[in-house]
Formats: C-alpha cells, sequence, structure tokens
C-alpha cells in the first residue's frame, strides 16, 4: 500500500489528478505489491540457478582433476609403488 500513497503523491507533483489514476490507491499498491514480490521471486530463482551453475563447475573441476590422476596411474604404475 506504499507504493500506492507514494505514486499518488508522486503523480500530483507532476500535476496529476492524484487519487483518480490507477495507480494511486490501494489497487495501485496492491498491483505494485504483486509486481515487487514476482520481481523478487525471479531474482530468488536467478541468484539459485548461479549458484547451481558454481557448484557445478566445481564438481567438474574435481572429477577432471581424479580422472587425470587415475589416467596416470594407469600409465605409470610405479607412481603407486614407494620409493626405496
Amino acid at each position: 500500500m506504499l507504493g500506492g500513497a507514494a505514486l499518488d503523491s508522486l503523480s500530483r507533483e507532476f500535476g496529476g489528478r492524484g487519487a483518480g489514476g490507477l495507480f494511486g490507491g490501494v489497487l495501485g499498491g496492491l498491483l505494485t505489491s504483486g509486481l515487487v514480490i514476482l520481481y523478487g521471486g525471479g531474482m530468488a530463482v536467478t541468484l539459485y540457478a548461479f549458484g547451481e551453475g558454481v557448484s557445478l563447475l566445481l564438481a567438474l573441476e574435481e572429477n577432471t582433476r581424479l580422472t587425470a590422476q587415475l589416467l596416470r596411474q594407469q600409465n605409470n604404475p610405479m607412481l603407486d609403488q614407494p620409493q626405496v
């Protein structure tokens, strides 16, 4: 509802009729709050997806490193034996 009141005073400041507009009262506040909630939900999903992408890249790096280590050990079995 604060959004509707803010837009009401803004429209009055710039020569509007005030509360007569769509964004001027309770309906404007409800509409504005709904849009803010939708935007916040979209941002939350975006941040979650970004975090999952970072997690995926870390898992990919670990898997690649372990595979390279395994291939090195298969090509040179002397790496596994202790040096005397």
